[in-house]
C-alpha cells in the first residue's frame, strides 16, 4: 500500500471501530484534501482490500476454529413468553424509533405481500429484555418434527453437502462453502426456468443461486434442521439515518448455542474463548467485530449493525404449509421480462403446489 492509500485504510477501519460504521466518501474526501470522484474509487479500494482480508485472513480463522473441539454449553431453560404476540410483526419494537426503521425496512419489501418472505415481517420476533431469554435459551432451540422423505431435493443438498463431516462444526462449514459460492453450486439451474426471480420454495431458491439474503437464510436454516441442527433466519435493521443497512442473516444452534451466520459471505464471528459468537453476543461485545481484520467491510461487518433493532423468526421445516411460496407477483413478472410473456419465460408460476416443495 502507498503512503496516501495506507492513511486512508488506516482512517476508514479506525472510523468503523470508534462509531461503529465506515466513513462515507464525502469524510475522506474532506479528511484527505480529494476530490469525490477520487474518494469514491480509494473507499472502493479500501473495500477490495477488507475483501481480501476476509478471503485469507478471516476465513482461514474460522475453519481452523471448526476443526478444534470446545465443551458444549447448555442454555438457560426460558418458557415462551405468553404476550410474546405482542413483541411479534410491526408493533413488536416498544420504542417508537426502533419501530419506525422497522417501518422504513418494511416499506422496501419488495415481495408480494402473500408470501413468506413477505409474511416474515409480520412474524418477525423482535429481540428485546421480554423476549431475549425465551430466544437464546434451551425452548427455542427446539428441533422440528421433520418427516424423513418430505423434502427429498433438501435431503440430497444437505447428505452431499455434508459427507465427511465428522461434527456440527464442519457441517456448517460445508454449508457455508456451498451457500456462498452460488455461481459454483452443483445445483444451480441451467435453464431459463431458474433466471433471478424472487421468491420461490427453498428447492428453487438453491437452484436459482441468488443472493438475497432472506431467501438463502431460511434455505439455510431448512438445511441445517434436516441434519439436525436448530436454525433460523435473524434480521438487523439499522438507522438509515446514519447507515442504512437492512440485512438478514443466519443463527445456528451448535456447541450448545447459538451462533450467527452471515450466509452471502460465509462468515461466522469468532470469540476468544474458541466459541463462535451469537448477535446477541455481537451486541454486548462489539470488540468480536472490532478485532477482526476485515472491521468496517461488507455486509455486517461494523459493530453498528448490531446496536440496531434485531428480530428472530421461527421458521420451521415442519410448518410451511401456511405459507405461499409464488415467485413473483404478475406486474413485477411483466416488468422483469421487458413486456415479454412472463409465462413464456417463466412457466405457469402464479401457483406452486406441494411437487415443488
Amino acid at each position: 500500500m502507498d503512503v496516501k492509500f495506507d492513511g486512508i485504510f488506516n482512517f476508514f477501519q479506525q472510523t468503523a471501530i470508534e462509531r461503529g460504521w465506515p466513513p462515507t466518501p464525502i469524510e475522506v474526501a474532506k479528511k484527505f484534501d480529494l476530490s469525490t470522484a477520487n474518494a469514491v474509487e480509494q473507499c472502493l479500494a479500501v473495500r477490495a482490500k477488507l475483501d481480501e482480508f476476509t478471503a485469507t485472513v478471516e476465513i482461514p480463522r474460522q475453519e481452523k476454529m471448526a476443526k478444534e473441539s470446545v465443551k458444549a454449553l447448555a442454555p438457560a431453560y426460558a418458557p415462551r413468553p405468553a404476550d410474546i404476540a405482542k413483541y411479534t410483526g410491526r408493533n413488536g419494537w416498544t420504542d417508537p424509533h426502533d419501530r419506525a426503521i422497522y417501518y422504513f425496512y418494511s416499506a422496501l419489501n419488495s415481495y408480494h405481500r402473500r408470501t413468506v418472505d413477505y409474511m416474515f415481517h409480520d412474524e418477525m420476533i423482535a429481540v428485546l429484555p421480554e423476549t431475549e431469554a425465551y430466544l437464546y435459551g434451551s425452548e427455542a432451540a427446539k428441533l422440528p418434527d421433520y418427516k424423513a422423505g418430505s423434502r427429498p431435493f433438501l435431503e440430497q443438498v444437505a447428505a452431499e453437502t455434508t459427507e465427511g463431516c465428522k461434527t456440527d462444526r464442519e457441517k456448517v462449514m460445508a454449508f457455508l462453502k456451498l451457500i456462498a459460492n452460488p455461481k459454483d453450486s452443483p445445483y444451480r439451474g441451467n435453464t431459463m426456468l431458474f433466471p433471478r426471480f424472487l421468491g420461490g420454495t427453498e428447492e428453487e431458491v438453491l437452484k436459482k443461486s441468488w443472493h438475497m439474503c432472506n431467501e438463502i437464510s431460511r434455505s439455510l436454516s431448512f438445511l441445517c434442521q434436516i441434519c439436525g441442527m436448530p436454525a433460523r433466519p435473524v434480521f438487523i435493521f439499522t438507522d438509515p439515518v446514519y447507515f442504512s443497512h437492512g440485512h438478514s442473516q443466519t443463527e445456528i444452534f451448535f456447541d450448545g448455542k447459538w451462533n450467527l451466520v452471515e450466509q452471502n459471505h460465509g462468515l461466522l464471528y469468532p470469540r476468544k474463548d474458541g466459541y463462535f459468537a451469537s448477535m446477541v453476543e455481537l451486541r454486548d461485545d462489539p470488540s468480536i467485530v472490532n478485532s477482526r481484520s476485515d472491521v468496517g467491510g461488507m455486509l455486517a461487518l461494523s459493530s453498528c449493525c448490531f446496536k440496531s433493532p434485531m428480530a428472530v423468526v421461527e421458521y420451521r421445516i415442519d410448518d410451511v404449509a401456511r405459507y405461499n411460496y409464488l415467485w413473483q407477483d404478475r406486474a413485477g413478472l411483466k416488468y422483469r421480462t421487458a413486456g415479454m410473456d412472463y409465462q413464456e419465460v417463466y412457466g405457469d408460476c402464479d401457483f406452486l403446489d406441494d411437487s415443488h416443495r
